[in-house]
């Protein structure tokens, strides 16, 4: 099953939930980074509130994009039946998010599906977006603090949120994902760049998952 966007239900990141269990010395700097991010002084008001709105959704742990699949849930769920007709095996290929999910998809508590979506080859994510945002408005001083610093928090607090459901994230880096099918196994691995800017790169493979 082909989907332009993310069709499991993701709920937001529970960002505020998740510092406490970060390494000891990172906390103060994240605790620090919500501070600044929420301050429309500081990171500009349009990143403040991209902020905000993303601290609620996972604070109330209501779902993430309501203008992918989780916006048009009953929708969604006529889909989901249809994929849950016996004998099926069904694997779901998504992208558009800009990131890198791997999903167990359930109908109600039945595992029913597996996703996989793929991340953009030079587009930015919606962690990226955000942190873009605040580098433009305060400056070279975000260098000091590389997006990549926050991806694995950001990343414990979507698996936070979705523990039954999320398998695998990937919030800051560019790539593709290969897949190969055969009768007795669907093979998926995500691939990325470590340079998207240079014309000289390495390739490297992070996660790779077999469905049966």
């Amino acid at each position: 099953f082909l989907s332009q966007t993310i069709f499991s239900p993701i709920t937001a990141p529970r960002l505020e939930a998740t510092v406490s269990l970060q390494p000891l010395f990172l906390r103060a700097v994240f605790r620090n980074a919500l501070a600044i991010a929420t301050s429309d002084k500081i990171a500009g008001k349009e990143a403040a509130e991209l902020t905000k709105m993303y601290l609620a959704l996972g604070r109330y742990r209501l779902p993430m994009n309501e203008k992918a699949w989780d916006g048009y849930q009953a929708e969604r769920q006529r889909v989901l039946d249809i994929l849950s007709q016996p004998n099926t095996n069904p694997i779901i290929l998504a992208g558009d998010s800009h990131n890198a999910w791997a999903h167990e998809v359930k109908n109600g508590a039945k595992s029913v599906a597996v996703e996989f979506d793929g991340p953009a080859v030079t587009s930015i994510g919606f962690w990226e977006d955000i942190y873009s945002r605040i580098e433009q408005k305060i400056g070279r001083i975000m260098r000091l603090w590389p997006v990549y610093l926050f991806s694995p928090w950001a990343i414990d607090a979507l698996k936070a949120a979705n523990p039954d459901t999320l398998e695998y994230a990937n919030l800051s880096d560019r790539g593709f994902v290969l897949c190969r099918a055969t009768h007795a196994y669907f093979h998926t691995e995500f691939h990325y760049v470590n340079d998207i800017d240079r014309p000289v790169y390495k390739n490297y493979v992070e996660a790779a998952f077999d469905v049966e």
